[in-house]
């Protein structure tokens, strides 16, 4: 965790601190999931705002994902972070004290546009401070192991806290994410120094989110465009999964709420585990392109399976290895995406990237919604479906030759 320095001498500060406060922020994020189906029924919404209220903050989180990352190249990315947590907590704000459908889907498209932000700005600043290859994949899996641990113990907190009041969480949540991300951008160098300065200024058409996507054509390559489709054609399906999986086990086995908690806490675990002594091993000794195929293979089999199984135990083991093979591909896909952007655009392609990644999400959860009214078992067969075509992505990457 020692503070990385680049081509000219420049330090920048320990990680170790700001990923402290990532965590804290990031378990924020997670405080509103557990108590959503308790909120909707409580102020009489209607039901599809479950699926409908994750597609809203994951449409907007797509549509200015390649614009926060296009703001990296010109601003420093601490600043960044501080205004995505102010403005995640007003928009966490707007959804507490919503009594309509329409202030709900309002809320989540507000809160979609900055919690992106957040995201975009962490993986640049690692990627601009770590010019090291090695070290850089060291601190991505790291980054992605805490994203993972720390997802969980949030939805599992929240869920305890939900107890007292629904409203309780969402209070709680407004509280953390403006301070943990203040305590962030405190840990962070400006890394102005460590970036490539811009062709030229920033003017009124570049802050048009759009914008962002017209210029894809200038950084994208058949490599990228590969890596890219992976990571949301995994998003999707993973995103149906995780929509459909807890109300299809808790509709068939009669389960307490508590279960989900005693779920997530495994999978973080677990997920530690994994990116600590698998994970970090397998990105130090083998390549990364070659990597990923098998990891998709893997997370395509389970879900495969989940078709045909009937038993609780053998269909969570599907959910909990499903959700492994994330925590694994999650570090692998940010390095290949890192290592293969042109020089000077690597701020662009990982905005690009997350943008293109939540766009899979924000169809994964309308899909889910949908294909539930017509059969219970059609969600997991197009999320099955999905990662097969995932997986013959990244065979397609495994024979392109190297650019």
């Amino acid at each position: 965790m020692d503070g990385s320095m680049n081509r000219e001498g420049l330090t920048r500060k320990p990680l170790l601190p700001m990923f402290m406060f990532m965590a804290i922020f990031m378990m924020g994020c997670n405080f509103a999931h557990p108590v959503t189906p308790t909120y909707i029924i409580e102020r009489g919404l209607d039901q599809s705002m479950q699926g409908i209220a994750y597609a809203a903050t994951m449409f907007t989180m797509f549509l200015v994902a390649p614009f926060w990352g296009q703001l990296c190249n010109y601003i420093p990315t601490r600043r960044i972070v501080t205004i995505s947590g102010i403005g995640y907590c007003i928009g966490q704000f707007f959804f507490l004290i919503a009594a309509s459908n329409g202030m709900m889907v309002f809320a989540r498209l507000f809160s979609g546009c900055f919690s992106s932000a957040c995201f975009v700005a962490i993986t640049n600043y690692i990627i601009n401070t770590t010019p090291d290859l090695k070290e850089r994949g060291k601190q991505l899996t790291l980054y992605a192991t805490i994203q993972t641990v720390v997802s969980a113990i949030g939805f599992f907190i929240a869920g305890m806290l939900g107890v007292i009041s629904t409203e309780t969480p969402l209070i709680i949540q407004c509280i953390m994410l403006p301070l943990s991300a203040f305590g962030m951008a405190l840990c962070m160098s400006d890394d102005m120094p460590f970036k490539k300065a811009p062709d030229k200024k920033l003017t009124a058409a570049d802050v048009n989110p759009l914008a962002a996507f017209v210029q894809a054509k200038s950084f994208l390559t058949p490599v990228l465009v590969l890596i890219i489709g992976i990571y949301a054609f995994g998003y999707l399906g993973q995103s149906i999964i995780e929509q459909i999986f807890n109300l299809f086990v808790k509709s068939h086995f009669d389960l307490p709420s508590s279960y989900n908690g005693s779920i997530k806490a495994i999978i973080a675990a677990a997920g530690f585990l994994v990116n600590t002594f698998i994970t970090m091993k397998l990105i130090k000794k083998h390549e990364l392109r070659k990597l990923i195929l098998p990891v998709q293979i893997l997370m395509a089999l389970p879900a495969l399976a989940m078709l045909v199984l009937k038993d609780f135990y053998p269909l969570v083991g599907c959910y909990i290895f499903i959700n492994m093979t994330i925590t694994i591909r999650t570090p692998i896909l940010q390095n290949l995406c890192a290592a293969n952007a042109k020089p000077g655009t690597s701020n662009l392609v990982m905005g690009f990237y997350q943008s293109i990644g939540y766009l899979g999400a924000c169809i994964g959860g309308l899909l889910a919604g949908f294909s539930l009214k017509i059969n219970e078992l059609l969600p997991f067969g197009i999320a099955a479906v999905t990662l097969v075509v995932t997986a013959l992505i990244a065979l397609a990457l495994n024979a392109k030759k190297t650019e």
